[in-house]
């Protein structure tokens, strides 16, 4: 309460206080009901050969874990509570949950402590009498529960939550009609499916629930340092009066924050559709034998070199239906899962963009080649039964497909190597730009003039390519200047010094020099050498408009081309004088 209970402000939140807020939370439940725990434990370890007390141990310990269980929720949807506090819960819901979990959580426990008893003591009369009473009173609550919740209308905008509470009050319903009818088997069967659907929802709700805050938070962060740091850069473009294009750690950061949203809201969305169905398929396929019937449907048989000989393995319609799960599961991870990664490598680590590229590049190859060998693997394909095939490609990698698979092994020669990477500026096939992606067939690159080109990886790799920032993005400028003869050369020489040490972007190691390279025919050459990290074309189109300004203000003047005219005068020459008339 301490912790949760002064204002949080948005930049103080983080996954740390979540996980402190929970670790407390789960203690402070705890203490609350180790009482009982330790003393139904003490019953069932002191009971010796007496089933009474053994039963009443037991059902306290369950009654327990079902108080833990809700105490628990209802501290985190308390006034001050994780789950309002951190986890942004919506405040109607939890006030109604509060409300509700007041009057059912004794209850409950009871009903609970009731059945467990009664299923101890008879456990081969389906718990008789006791265990009857105990699951219907369950039953009846939970009935009562979520029709009290669905009716109250707080989860018209959650559709997960209120399908689930109306299959939930269905199948209450429906329980505590075969207790009505005798039906005591299987009203015990359904029900305990029922509390460990209801369970497992809550939990993998609750484990999506605070990655996504997790993530939220993370990319707030993002958010808020890519603003800061744009507008420090504003501010000092503002100060020094240049107009300067962001930097590329702050066009990464804009293009992760970008990427993350998407990214992790699709794969949150997978990982809580798939686990809600392995979950429920677990826990139901015992209690609904239908569900089962795909199993009986055998398309064909294949062998196994893992069973007996002569034995083989029948491929239904439940493999297939899950092998095509797990081919879309690999299309979506591979299309989400490299932005998460580029974002994680962005914070945790000083990696370059181009290396965390590779790495996403490399990470999308091994989901597809995993994925695709576990699908052909359920389908009862083997490598021993397809050698034809790796014949077939042989022969036709050969003849027609051999470019395709040159450009494909060139395409990982450049990720494993890294001769070249996202973002370096190249000059390839005459050609010069930045390196957008590289892709297993062509590596895109755009030019200067905003044209993206792909050049085959082939290319790359057995052709000559400049790259401009493979160990260092450092390049040396070099600006010619052409003084008039007669100017002051020290002083000119002293002049461009000062403007290449004056330039924000100019390193000063190395310095600046100025060399006077020749007696030209119309001027003094003089070449100005330094070198800048990047954007070379536009820090010296700053350094050539500063010179020409400089110059001007000092009276030194920069020459061009002059030329004497020589008339021949071997001949008398022609000359015709003519008037406005004649021109017209």
């Amino acid at each position: 309460q301490e912790m949760l209970g002064k204002p949080i402000r948005p930049r103080d939140e983080s996954a740390a206080r979540i996980f402190k807020g929970l670790f407390l939370t789960l203690v402070a439940t705890l203490l609350g009901t180790l009482a009982f725990a330790v003393t139904a434990r003490a019953l069932i370890v002191l009971s010796g050969q007496n089933p009474a007390i053994q039963a009443i141990g037991s059902a306290l310990l369950s009654a327990a874990v079902v108080l833990f269980a809700l105490r628990f929720i209802g501290r985190l949807a308390g006034k001050l509570g994780v789950g309002r506090r951190l986890l942004k819960w919506n405040s109607p819901k939890s006030d109604l949950l509060l409300a509700d979990l007041r009057w059912l959580r004794p209850l409950f426990a009871i009903a609970v402590f009731v059945s467990i008893l009664g299923r101890t003591l008879a456990p081969t009369e389906s718990g008789g009498p006791l265990a009857a009473i105990g699951s219907f009173a369950e039953a009846l609550l939970l009935l009562l529960f979520m029709r009290h919740q669905l009716k109250a209308g707080v989860y018209q905008n959650d559709r997960i939550l209120r399908y689930g509470l109306r299959a939930g009050v269905l199948m209450s319903l429906a329980i505590v009609v075969m207790h009505l009818s005798g039906q005591l088997f299987a009203a015990h069967l359904y029900l305990r499916a029922l509390a460990l659907t209801i369970a497992a929802i809550l939990i993998t709700l609750f484990i999506a629930n605070v990655l996504q805050r997790c993530l939220i938070i993370y990319r707030m962060g993002l958010e808020r340092k890519t603003r800061e740091e744009r507008k420090a850069r504003e501010t000092d473009q503002t100060t020094e009066g240049t107009d300067e294009a962001p930097t590329t750690e702050t066009s990464d950061a804009m293009e992760a924050v970008t990427s993350l949203s998407e990214a992790y809201t699709q794969l949150l969305g997978l990982a809580r559709l798939l686990s809600l169905g392995a979950l429920l398929w677990l826990i139901w396929s015992p209690a609904l034998p239908a569900l089962t019937i795909f199993d009986s449907v055998v398309l064909w048989t294949t062998t196994d070199p893992s069973l007996p000989a002569g034995e083989l393995r029948e491929i239904s319609l439940s493999v297939l239906l899950l092998t095509i799960v797990v081919i879309v599961i690999t299309l979506l991870v591979t299309k989400h899962l490299p932005p998460l990664l580029n974002v994680l490598l962005l914070e945790w680590t000083r990696v370059t963009a181009g290396t965390r590229y590779a790495a996403g590049m490399l990470l999308q190859y091994l989901v597809i080649g995993v994925g695709l060998s576990s699908a052909l693997a359920m389908l009862g394909f083997q490598w021993s039964k397809v050698q034809w095939l790796v014949a077939a490609l042989g022969v036709g990698i050969g003849f027609g497909l051999q470019e395709i698979v040159a450009n494909f092994i060139s395409g990982l020669i450049v990720l494993f190597e890294r001769p070249i990477r996202v973002g370096d500026i190249i000059n390839a096939s005459g050609l010069d730009g930045t390196v957008v992606n590289i892709n297993p067939r062509a590596t895109v690159i755009e030019t200067f003039d905003g044209k993206e080109v792909m050049i085959p990886n082939k290319e790359l790799i057995t052709g000559t390519v400049t790259n401009w920032s493979l160990s260092s993005t450092r390049l040396r400028i070099v600006v010619p200047v052409g003084i008039a003869y007669g100017s002051d050369v020290e002083d000119a020489i002293a002049r461009l010094k000062r403007i290449a040490d004056a330039h924000p972007d100019v390193l000063a190691d190395p310095v600046p020099f100025i060399t006077f390279e020749d007696f030209g025919d119309n001027a003094l050459i003089l070449w100005l050498r330094c070198h800048a990290l990047g954007e070379y074309l536009r820090v010296g189109t700053e350094l050539r408009r500063e010179i020409y300004r400089d110059f001007n203000a000092a009276g030194i003047g920069i020459a061009f081309p002059q030329r004497d005219v020589h008339l021949d005068a071997s001949e008398p020459l022609p000359i015709r004088i003519l008037r406005e008339d004649d021109k017209s």
